[in-house]
C-alpha cells in the first residue's frame, strides 16, 4: 500500500503526483489527515479525476456552493479542475481516506477519440456534478464501491499484469457513474459561472505573492475585476474574504516553515508576509489554536 504521507501541491495549490509509473496515468493514494496541519487539505484543484473512499473515520469535503460529510465505508467522486478542500470532521483524529486519480485518456485512449466524446465529455463539462457521492442505497452504488475497493486492492499487488486489473475495474466503475448520473449530464446546463475561474486566479496570485504586501485591489486586479467583485468572488465559493483566505495560506505557509527549518518566529513572520511579529503571533492563534512558539515546540505530525 502507498504510504499515508501528505499530498504534494505546487505554488498555485494544483495536486502534484508521483505516479507510481510515469508511464501509466493514475495515481492509487492512502492519505492519514493526522499528517496534514489541523487535520485538513486546504483548497486545491487538479485535472485527474478522482474516486476516494473513507476507509476511517469522517470527512468533510467542500466544494464552492457545497458541502457534504462522509463516514467510514462511504466513497464518492471529484470531477476534473473542481476547486474543493476536506477535513477530519470536529477534528477527529485517525480518519484516513484512500483513492485513484487518474486522467480519462487511461480508459478513453487517444485525445478526441469516440471513447472521450461519448463516454467521458458530458461528465467532465458538467458544471452541475463537481462532487458525487456513491448511493449505497442502491445496488448500483454498493457495485461501484465494489469496483473501487477492487481498484485499491490492486494498489497493493505489484504481479505482472496489475495495469490491466486497475483498467478493467475503473472501466466497470466509471460506466456504472456515467448511467447513475446521466439525468445529471444530460440536464441543460446552466451558463459558466465565471467567478470560478476568477477565483483560481486571484488564489494563484496570492500562492504566487503570499511574502509580499498585498491589499484587496492587488488581488482583485490579479483577475481584472473591481474589489466587490472580488469579495463576492471569495465569499460565494469559499465563504471567506480574500484577505481572510490570504492570511489562512500566509499561517499554513508559515506552519511549513516553523515546521521544517529552524528559523526563528520572527524570521517566518516577516517571509510569511506579515506585517509584524505580534500581528503574525493573533492571526496564527486564532487559526491554529496555539502561538506559534508553541507549534514549534510540537515538532512534526501527526499532532
Amino acid at each position: 500500500m502507498p504510504t499515508a504521507e501528505p499530498q504534494k501541491f505546487n505554488e498555485h495549490r494544483q495536486e502534484l503526483f508521483e505516479l507510481q509509473h510515469p508511464d501509466i496515468p493514475y495515481f492509487i493514494f492512502s492519505d492519514s489527515l493526522d499528517f496534514y496541519l489541523n487535520r485538513n487539505i486546504p483548497w486545491h484543484w487538479h485535472a485527474m479525476l478522482e474516486f476516494t473512499y473513507v476507509a476511517a473515520g469522517s470527512v468533510e469535503y467542500f466544494w464552492p456552493d457545497g458541502s457534504q460529510v462522509f463516514h467510514t465505508g462511504q466513497a464518492l467522486f471529484v470531477n476534473s479542475n473542481v476547486l474543493h478542500q476536506l477535513h477530519a470532521l470536529d477534528g477527529q483524529s485517525g480518519c484516513i481516506v484512500r483513492g485513484i486519480q487518474f486522467n480519462h485518456h487511461f480508459l478513453s485512449g487517444g485525445y478526441h477519440s469516440t471513447l472521450e466524446q461519448k463516454y467521458f465529455s458530458p461528465v467532465l463539462q458538467c458544471d452541475a456534478m463537481p462532487v458525487y457521492a456513491l448511493p449505497l442505497d442502491r445496488i448500483e452504488g454498493i457495485h461501484m464501491v465494489d469496483a473501487l475497493l477492487r481498484i485499491l486492492e490492486c494498489g497493493e499487488n505489484q504481479a505482472s499484469g496489475v495495469e490491466f486489473q486497475v483498467q478493467q475495474h475503473l472501466a466497470t466503475l466509471w460506466m456504472l457513474l456515467y448511467e447513475q448520473t446521466r439525468s445529471t449530464w444530460k440536464r441543460p446546463q446552466a451558463k459558466n459561472d465565471v467567478s470560478i475561474q476568477r477565483l483560481k486566479q486571484m488564489v494563484t496570485f496570492i500562492h504566487a505573492h503570499y511574502a509580499e504586501p498585498l491589499t484587496l485591489k492587488e488581488i482583485a486586479a490579479s483577475a481584472n475585476v473591481g474589489e466587490r467583485e472580488c469579495l463576492r468572488c471569495f465569499q460565494k465559493n469559499l465563504s471567506v474574504t480574500p484577505i481572510a483566505y490570504l492570511n489562512q495560506h500566509r499561517v499554513y505557509m508559515a506552519a511549513q516553515s516553523l515546521l521544517q527549518t529552524t528559523k526563528n518566529v520572527l524570521t517566518v513572520s516577516e517571509e510569511s508576509g506579515f506585517s509584524s511579529s505580534s500581528y503574525f503571533t493573533k492571526v496564527f492563534r486564532r487559526i491554529m489554536h496555539c502561538t506559534p512558539k508553541e507549534f514549534q515546540k510540537r515538532g512534526t505530525p501527526p499532532f
